[in-house]
């Protein structure tokens, strides 16, 4: 079994302001996108911008004001002290938790990929590239959550290359909210990363959406049905299409309740 490297590199700068900008602004490809509180999370992680950022502001103006605080932390070393040690991290569990994952996902990783890159920046929000297979996490973040949100990322890789696998026809793009794959990534994270053979490697409870948790699709909430459909699955292929169904099927509810 092939197993990719996870490193860890600092953030373009340029990427993480222009990032950030986006989440701020109206132009913001995301914008009709509510399954987070995208600028909460911004202003939590930097409070600065809470109190400079307007609505009247336009994009160029609001990237200004990112420009000066983002640029102020990257001025510092505590980034590069953190590559090391989160590299560290990663390199003890990178071999056991992907190779329980890709048995999980019944998935053989295409040796062509031999790297999964981190990147390191002031990131609220985790962003990915399923293509390239590159995230991006907050580099001050909580060991756990830098670690959990790792995991969560690489899930998403994981499934987006075995749905190719199942679906050869499926196009080659990045399946963006409210595309049922789009829910399908994010619900899925729950049963297949609280697995005990990934808990026994990365013992943190690994959660979706919190509204996957409380709202409800004929009755029942939707991760208490997604997970009765994991517990019943004949094999992984048949969980993932079940999921899918039942998502296209309730679409409409997906995005009126769970954004």
């Amino acid at each position: 079994m092939f197993i990719p490297k996870i490193t860890v590199k600092k953030s373009d700068i340029n990427f993480n302001i222009n990032y950030i900008t986006d989440l701020l602004t109206p132009q913001n490809t995301d914008c009709k996108n509510t399954s987070l509180p995208f600028k909460d999370r911004v202003y939590g992680r930097l409070p600065e911008l809470k109190y400079a950022i307007r609505d009247n502001m336009t994009k160029e103006q609001v990237q200004k004001q990112v420009e000066a605080i983002i640029k102020n932390e990257y001025k510092s070393n505590e980034i590069d002290k953190r590559i090391l040690y989160v590299q560290n991290k990663f390199d003890k569990l990178v071999v056991p938790f992907l190779s329980s994952l890709l048995d999980i996902f019944n998935l053989k990783w295409d040796n062509l990929q031999h790297e999964i890159t981190c990147y390191l920046g002031c990131y609220p929000v985790f962003p990915r590239n399923i293509f390239t297979k590159e995230f991006w996490v907050n580099y001050n973040s909580k060991d756990e959550n830098i670690i959990k949100g790792a995991a969560h990322e690489i899930n998403h890789f994981m499934l987006y290359e075995k749905w190719k696998t199942m679906h050869q026809n499926s196009t080659d793009v990045e399946y963006n909210y409210p595309n049922p794959i789009w829910f399908l990534e994010e619900i899925i994270v729950d049963p297949t990363l609280n697995e005990s053979s990934i808990q026994s490697i990365i013992p943190y409870a690994h959660k979706a959406y919190v509204q996957f948790y409380t709202k409800t699709i004929g009755g029942i909430t939707i991760m208490d049905r997604i997970k009765d459909m994991y517990k019943s699955k004949t094999s992984i292929e048949d969980f993932l299409n079940n999921v899918y169904e039942f998502i296209v099927d309730n679409l409409h509810e997906f995005i009126s309740k769970c954004g």
